[in-house]
């Protein structure tokens, strides 16, 4: 951390959050110098805090000095210091051609209408978008997964999954806190295993209302249930969390790529069963994005914003499969049911179907986190 960042933000707490001296509450609590600043040698037992001594958080601080516009989006008093001393900082580094650091395991953007990270925000809504067009059409006859279709649970299933995780996602590019990053977390470790479960029910042909369609989703809530506790009752570990989520999404994945080889991927067989791949791989190369952990590009840019606005084009392509497959599946039903007899027998399980891409939310965002 900045010993420029740390001093800047020992004055911002004390002039615009606290109250100092004899007009300090006996009782009130006292500041505390952050840890990350603790450590930094050139402030040693961090007198930046020290040379206000006596000075008390102030509970009025929020309201006094943090306008509505930003209140209801979860600032306060010590998020605007921290967000306002980091653009100081980042600004004369800038000025300095120093090299850019990161402010509490981020970097550090402008701020936009109150938004903290607005690409990444905006994104995140992007790739909302495709989720819920495919639930609005969930009762009509262009239905992504209509009913009758074997596997229909499935798809809503994962539909609503990525609404939801993609709503947190947005919240928590909007603006971090704990609940936001949590909630971000563990909605983007439950989108990937809602896609496993469509992925397990689609490539071996198992109804998803079935007896082991739902045993699947019984096991794999059991394992999301399992990893939620882990990660908030035992440690919060950002690269546990990265291992199991690309775990999942590599399984999820590499039945995909098998069941479109199964198919002949672009044979008559399944015209279209090249997007399968297509898909699989364009995401698996979008996700080295992340990698690049670059500071961003005119205060508003950085890979992870990249590598969300990357993902908006394959979850539409995704949708463009299902429905490409889904008419496929009910022009087989069609012709079977006019080579069948009187008695009508019964289809079975439509043709084997795609599996689902595996991708995450806010999956591997910053800090070594699994997929956003």
């Amino acid at each position: 951390m900045s010993p420029g960042y740390c001093a800047c933000l020992a004055r911002c707490y004390s002039e615009q959050c606290g109250v100092c001296g004899s007009q300090a509450p006996v009782d009130a609590e006292p500041m505390v110098c952050p840890d990350h600043c603790s450590r930094i040698p050139r402030l040693g037992s961090c007198s930046g805090f020290a040379s206000r001594a006596g000075c008390v958080w102030d509970s009025t601080a929020d309201a006094r000095t943090v306008p509505w516009s930003r209140a209801v989006l979860g600032w306060t008093c010590a998020g605007d210091c921290k967000y306002e001393c980091a653009r100081e900082d980042a600004q004369q580094r800038q000025a300095q051609r120093v090299k850019a650091v990161q402010y509490h395991g981020k970097w550090s953007f402008v701020r936009v209408a109150g938004i903290e990270e607005l690409v990444s925000a905006a994104a995140s809504v992007g790739n909302a978008l495709p989720h819920l067009l495919a639930l609005q059409s969930a009762s009509t006859r262009d239905a992504y997964a209509p009913p009758g279709f074997p596997q229909r649970e499935a798809m809503l299933a994962y539909s609503v999954a990525g609404v939801n995780a993609w709503v947190w996602s947005t919240a928590l590019h909007t603006k971090e806190s704990w609940a936001t990053e949590r909630l971000d977390y563990h909605s983007a470790a439950l989108l990937l295993l809602v896609s496993l479960w469509a992925c397990a029910c689609l490539t071996l042909d198992v109804p998803s209302a079935s007896v082991p369609g739902r045993a699947i989703a019984a096991v794999l809530a059991c394992v999301w249930l399992v990893w939620v506790g882990l990660m908030n009752w035992v440690r919060f570990d950002y690269g546990l969390n990265m291992t199991a989520s690309v775990a999942v999404a590599a399984v999820t994945n590499l039945m995909w790529c098998v069941w479109a080889a199964r198919q002949g991927c672009c044979s008559a067989r399944h015209p279209t069963a090249w997007k399968a791949p297509a898909a699989a791989v364009l995401l698996s190369a979008m996700a080295m994005l992340e990698l690049l952990d670059f500071a961003p590009i005119g205060d508003l840019v950085d890979a992870h914003s990249l590598w969300h606005l990357a993902t908006i084009p394959l979850c539409f392509a995704w949708y463009s499969f299902l429905r490409d497959h889904v008419a496929l599946w009910r022009r087989r039903a069609k012709l079977a049911d006019d080579r069948s007899a009187p008695g009508r027998a019964s289809l079975g399980p439509a043709p084997d179907a795609p599996a689902q891409l595996g991708g995450n939310a806010d999956g591997g965002r910053r800090r070594g986190k699994g997929a956003e």
